[in-house]
């Protein structure tokens, strides 16, 4: 009985953990009729909105910066999304050669708008 139970929580928390995860890049706001992309100029500020209200809330819970110095703050502006776009690009990959129907592309946009914002943010009202 109990491996049912251990079955049916995996279960239960592996489909909550991925509609977490992926839903946010996979909503389809705006897509092209042929390829299935999407299109227009929305869904990348939908992306800056949300990372700029989650870089707000964080400041809740950290305050202060973590990087001391001012030109490696400004790197980290940079260096951050493209990061974190390019990670998101490689999940995308690894998820459509595993047979999901997503856009590497579009997941590197969405990351990199989403991390510029979060960043932008909590440089722009952290505490020093």
């Amino acid at each position: 009985m109990e491996e049912v139970l251990v079955l049916a929580v995996q279960f239960v928390a592996e489909v909550l953990l991925q509609a977490v995860v992926y839903l946010p890049f996979d909503l389809p706001l705006s897509r092209d009729e042929k390829t299935g992309g999407r299109t227009g100029c929305g869904w990348p500020f939908v992306y800056l909105v949300v990372g700029g209200v989650v870089g707000g809330l964080s400041l809740l819970v950290a305050p202060r910066l973590l990087i001391h110095s001012a030109p490696l703050r400004l790197a980290n502006l940079v260096v951050a999304p493209v990061v974190a776009g390019g990670v998101s690009w490689g999940v995308a990959a690894w998820r459509r050669s595993r047979g999901a129907t997503t856009c590497p592309r579009t997941h590197f946009w969405a990351g990199f708008w989403f991390v510029l914002a979060f960043g932008g943010v909590r440089l722009a009202y952290a505490a020093q």
